[in-house]
């Protein structure tokens, strides 16, 4: 057919193979061939049959597609099926997006409310997001984290609390070296919790920061002040990391860090500098350990603390 020229015919045949090979179990494939055949149609002028090849990839392959595809699918099969007059189209059109809906957790399915759950819906559209990342991002957890915008810990404790379904898409996590973070509960030597200083004067800032630490696990105590944030550094309270801002009312964010390293108490304490400015040359001349710029390195900010905390000396 292709070296005859019957494009129409030869997506139509690609069409059908494409549905064996999805009921035959054979996805992958059945989605190579589904995508040829949407692609052979159009471009012949066939718009009837490429939006058709298009409703069955998304037919045939909903529960099985990264939400991404699937909705790009489903939107070549709309944008292709516009100007269709034929009732069996526009029948299946709306079956899909039903179809397209439910798996999102907009709408239950079958399409009832009898028995709904919102929750269950939520849970069910997370995972639907989770699975699309973990598929795109190869099975690398961290790399999955960062694109739906949470830290890697995070994103590995729901994997095994809500949607241990996805646990075979990662890759197996590599052993993690032996450190004050991650002794065993029984181990005689085990810290008390992680406390962390936190100094920021944006609300926003703080907030997103506070939540980031707590999914972690770590306390926080957050200073809006710089002169109450100084009166914190210089008290006895013990920190285990501190997080500081560059421009605060009060006192400098620089001033800060240079008073930490002056006091015996703070000069092995980890510090990050997080703050919108360019001052890391600033930040690491003044002691600190290391210097994130908000809003774009945030996601690097639990990943950060972590390799910090387990490079501090111990403390007799």
């Amino acid at each position: 057919m292709e070296r005859g020229g019957e494009q129409s015919l030869l997506a139509e045949a690609l069409t059908t193979l494409g549905t064996a090979l999805a009921r035959a179990g054979r996805r992958e494939q059945a989605s190579e061939v589904l995508l040829r055949a949407a692609d052979v149609a159009e471009a012949a002028g066939d718009a009837e049959g490429a939006g058709g090849a298009a409703l069955t990839l998304v037919e045939e392959l909903a529960g099985w597609l990264a939400l991404p595809d699937l909705e790009a699918a489903f939107k070549r099969a709309d944008d292709l099926l516009a100007r269709s007059r034929h009732p069996g189209n526009r029948e299946r059109l709306l079956g899909c997006a039903r179809r397209v809906l439910s798996l999102v957790g907009v709408l239950p399915e079958p399409p009832t409310w009898e028995g709904f759950s919102f929750r269950e819906a939520v849970r069910r559209y997370e995972g639907r997001l989770i699975e699309g990342a973990l598929r795109d991002a190869g099975g690398v957890v961290s790399r999955a984290a960062q694109m739906l915008g949470l830290t890697r810990q995070s994103l590995d404790s729901m994997l095994h609390r809500r949607h241990r379904r996805l646990l075979h898409l990662r890759t197996p996590p590599e052993p993690r070296r032996s450190s004050l973070m991650f002794r065993e509960p029984d181990d005689p030597e085990r810290p008390r919790g992680v406390h962390i200083l936190h100094v920021e004067d944006d609300a926003l800032v703080a907030a997103a920061v506070r939540e980031t630490l707590r999914d972690e696990g770590w306390g926080v105590s957050t200073y809006t002040d710089g002169l109450a944030a100084l009166a914190a550094i210089e008290g006895g309270t013990v920190y285990d990391l501190m997080i500081i801002d560059k421009q605060l009312p009060g006192a400098d964010g620089l001033d800060l860090v240079c008073r930490a390293r002056e006091l015996p108490h703070r000069q092995q304490v980890p510090v990050i500098m997080l703050s919108a400015g360019d001052f890391e040359r600033e930040a690491r001349r003044a002691g600190a350990s290391a210097f994130l710029r908000k809003p774009e390195d945030m996601h690097a900010l639990a990943e950060t603390i972590a390799r910090l905390l387990a490079r501090k000396p111990k403390q007799g």
